[in-house]
């Protein structure tokens, strides 16, 4: 059987889907856009499939670019409404937009079109072919590879944000002297940081800070949702997931990230047992354990200095919920 491309009758209409790669077709031809999405239709990577973004010329394309941030790879015509639009849609996102991660892909159906080698590199265009010679196998491979390069270029960006906002969150711990405002601060840069890099707002995101109290777990600090079972038992104010969870944690003393939620265990003044758990509504930006665990880290650190602080400092708190 032949992998040539064939051609659909109707372009499918610019729709967002939560959990999937945005890819934009920018092409002046109909049937481009028909033979692409057709072609990669059922395409998954990394366990997300492909939302199809379309722009049926140079100017169009931009401001779709400038609604969508997160596009991960464009598959740009070069001739459209004028020899180089394809061109102006590449220096758009590359030198006035300052996006040097969303991969370009430039087609086109002029033989011969070709732009020369210098203008490739000052665009950042990452790869060029002929229509022609995109079979279906071929536009696989394309995507496949501009995927792979894409993720990995967000997951470094999002290691270098998320190293920032721990060394920018643990100073400001360790300048906090009553155990209330540590607590509540804790909490809240920890589901910042799990929340990183998106765009959804945080108020989905909860988390509190249970301890262990000899055979009791005792929530000593919550925001958002749990911020009303502060001062309760755990089996009295969560269900059984959760408690299971966190007892899981108590029992490992290690972290475990789980998509939506997210728990941790440190221990201080060698004895006092403490597991943060955080939760969402939808699956968490941040997934990189190592980051996770030392953000942790600091925490405990930060924990145990607020509980050896002078007790005048720390007066206003009840000494058992340390």
């Amino acid at each position: 059987m032949s992998d040539k491309l064939v051609f659909a009758k109707e372009p499918k209409p610019n729709r967002i889907i939560d959990g999937s790669w945005k890819l934009l077709i920018v092409d002046d031809e109909v049937e481009v856009h028909n033979v692409t999405t057709l072609a990669l239709d059922g395409f998954t990577y990394a366990g997300k499939n492909l939302q199809f973004l379309s722009a049926f010329s140079g100017d169009q394309a931009k401001q779709i670019i400038r609604d969508h941030s997160d596009i991960a790879l464009v598959l740009l015509d070069v001739v459209m409404e004028t020899p180089h639009a394809g061109l102006d849609v590449a220096n758009f996102i590359r030198n006035e937009l300052g996006n040097k991660d969303v991969r370009i892909l430039l087609r086109t159906g002029q033989p011969g079109s070709t732009p020369q080698y210098e203008v490739i590199t000052r665009f950042g265009i990452n790869d060029y072919k002929e229509k022609t010679e995109l079979t279906q196998k071929k536009l696989y491979t394309a995507v496949h590879a501009s995927l792979s390069a894409y993720s990995e270029l967000k997951s470094r960006d999002t290691y270098v944000l998320g190293l920032t906002k721990i060394l920018a969150a643990s100073a400001q711990m360790f300048d906090l002297r009553a155990v209330h405002q540590f607590k509540s601060y804790a909490l809240e840069q920890l589901t910042s940081l799990l929340c990183i890099d998106q765009d959804r707002q945080l108020s989905d995101a909860s988390a509190m800070m249970i301890r262990k109290s000899e055979s009791c777990l005792h929530v000593v600090a919550g925001v958002a949702r749990f911020k009303e079972c502060v001062g309760e038992l755990v089996p009295d104010s969560t269900n059984a997931i959760i408690q299971s969870r966190i007892n899981e944690a108590f029992a490992m003393a290690s972290n475990h990230h789980g998509g939506d939620y997210f728990t941790a265990y440190y221990k201080i003044s060698g004895e006092q047992e403490y597991v943060l758990y955080a939760s969402a509504t939808a699956p968490f930006a941040m997934n990189d354990m190592s980051l996770l665990d030392i953000f942790v880290r600091n925490i405990a650190v930060a924990h145990q200095n607020v509980k050896s602080a002078p007790s005048i400092l720390k007066s206003v708190v009840d000494e058992d919920e340390c």
